[in-house]
């Protein structure tokens, strides 16, 4: 979370621009150090990861886990359709140059966002 920028992980960038009355969100560059060096979405698959690795199984885990690991694969997209928007070329030469999940080939998944 510190890597993807705290305060837009944790929501309070916003509130904090309305407290200080700014025009408008200063939002921090695009996060390409730490984990974002081997993954672009390394807090979906964090996420992914917790969510499938539990010591216990019962029906209702595995359909919320199901349920979560869609979310996990779709809420990137319209992530990574924000990303492309605010940094461009820059957005694009980074995954060609970095996978969606570690352990996968780098694609230009940005691209296939500017074809939608």
């Amino acid at each position: 979370m510190w890597d993807g920028h705290l305060g837009v992980q944790m929501g309070y960038i916003g509130w904090l621009s309305v407290w200080r009355r700014l025009p408008t969100i200063p939002w921090p560059d695009l996060p390409t150090r730490g984990v974002f060096r081997l993954c672009r979405q390394p807090i979906y698959f964090s996420f992914m990861l917790t969510l499938w690795t539990g010591p216990t199984w019962t029906m209702d885990k595995i359909y919320t886990a199901t349920v979560w690991t869609v979310y996990c694969f779709v809420g990137p997209y319209f992530k990574e359709r924000r990303q492309l928007s605010a940094f461009g070329a820059r957005f694009l030469e980074y995954c060609e140059r970095v996978p969606f999940w570690p352990g996968l080939k780098p694609t230009n998944l940005g691209e296939k966002l500017c074809e939608d």
